[in-house]
């Protein structure tokens, strides 16, 4: 398996290839499900995404320095973008920034149910929670917000934890 390489300015780590297809292969996979790739990096979800077949690909990247092969990429900001569309797969490999830079006031408020234990009541008892605050839990909060408006969708991400 290929080396991770280093951290990027944006919190970026890239995935390997063969890490990529692995998570695309254990996707249901219709040829016309609508996949949503939110940090798209240097592009391998969205390559094994188009070896299995699928052909509705949207995918964000915010580090316009890379590049620009694919052209299913708005090289803007997951985080902020207005996206009204309905996703049956969202998947990739989020930045990880312990103080993520892309805040706003909505995404936050999405966070803030991760702050109440469940049930939503009780405040939440994690002695650490300004992991809160990094940006792999920003795009996770974004995903589920955007599978929950359609009531189906499956949601698969690499993250730290």
């Amino acid at each position: 398996m290929g080396k991770m390489k280093e951290k990027r300015p944006f919190g970026q780590y890239f995935t390997p290839p063969e890490i990529a297809k692995f998570m695309v292969g254990l996707a249901p996979f219709h040829p016309e499900s609508h996949v949503l790739e939110p940090s798209a990096g240097e592009g391998v979800f969205i390559e094994a995404l188009k070896d299995k077949g699928y052909k509705n690909i949207k995918a964000y990247e915010i580090d316009n320095t890379l590049s620009r092969a694919f052209k299913c990429v708005n090289y803007t900001s997951f985080v902020t973008a207005s996206i009204e569309e309905s996703f049956d797969l969202i998947i990739g490999n989020p930045p990880y920034k312990g103080e993520g830079e892309t805040r706003n006031a909505w995404i936050n408020s999405l966070i803030d149910d991760y702050r109440c234990e469940p049930g939503g009541i009780e405040k939440l008892q994690e002695q650490q929670s300004k992991w809160l605050g990094d940006d792999y839990v920003r795009f996770m909060r974004l995903a589920q917000y955007i599978l929950e408006r359609t009531g189906l969708g499956i949601l698969s991400f690499i993250n730290p934890h």
